[in-house]
């Protein structure tokens, strides 16, 4: 299973949504360790079957720049409110929420990024860092996932989770605080989706990686 009409230039996160009815899933083509490109770009493809052999067409494209200059990011979530992604930046201290719509008004039309606020619940140092060599570098968003009624933030590390009361915003939810759950084993955190429950998903990159698995985000649970 592939993607056609996308070129990969540093696809960091997915995420899906709904549009029209429609499902979707969103690739996010926006790492910049170098913070070097001035643009970055978000395709929409139509969710394929699990077991589709033949590549997922590219539905549309944002083409998005920041208005404070180029940023690296990992962790992309579409809003559930609906019609806007919302980007963590990776590098910055605090790291940073940046919006941008599910689509562009015109196509090919290159989007303004809007800075929505900066995520102040990370400390300047992961968790754990004699087990983990990768913690040496801050605790850094990695990936993010939001439903109505969890926002989950994952590094290197951990997860924080945010539980959300009915009808708050994202940024009001994250003033909140958080949960902080370590990962076992020192396993490195790349990627995380939340199920409708409270179930949560955690995986890294590269072939055979493993996948941690919690049935609660809760205080005080188990850890993934």
């Amino acid at each position: 299973m592939g993607v056609a009409g996308a070129q990969n230039r540093d696809w960091e996160d997915l995420d899906s949504f709904t549009l029209d009815g429609k499902p979707y899933l969103l690739i996010a083509d926006t790492g910049d360790n170098e913070a070097k490109h001035g643009r970055s770009r978000l395709h929409a493809v139509e969710e394929p079957e699990p077991r589709a052999t033949t590549k997922a067409a590219v539905a549309w494209t944002v083409d998005f720049a920041y208005p404070d200059g180029p940023h690296d990011c990992e962790a992309i979530a579409v809003d559930p409110a609906g019609g806007r992604a919302l980007l963590l930046t990776k590098r910055d201290t605090p790291p940073r929420i940046y919006s941008v719509p599910l689509r562009a008004a015109a196509e090919g039309a290159v989007v303004p990024a809007e800075f929505i606020a900066t995520f102040d619940s990370l400390s300047s140092a992961a968790p754990h860092a004699r087990r983990m060599p990768w913690a040496l570098l801050p605790d850094r968003p990695t990936a993010w996932d939001i439903t109505p009624e969890w926002i989950a933030v994952l590094t290197y590390g951990r997860v924080l989770a945010f539980p959300r009361a009915g009808g708050e915003s994202v940024i009001e939810s994250l003033a909140r605080e958080p949960a902080s759950l370590p990962l076992s084993g020192g396993f490195k955190g790349e990627a995380l989706a939340l199920a409708a429950t409270a179930s949560m998903y955690v995986t890294g990159e590269g072939t055979h990686a493993p996948i941690l698995a919690s049935t609660c985000v809760c205080e005080g649970c188990r850890v993934p």
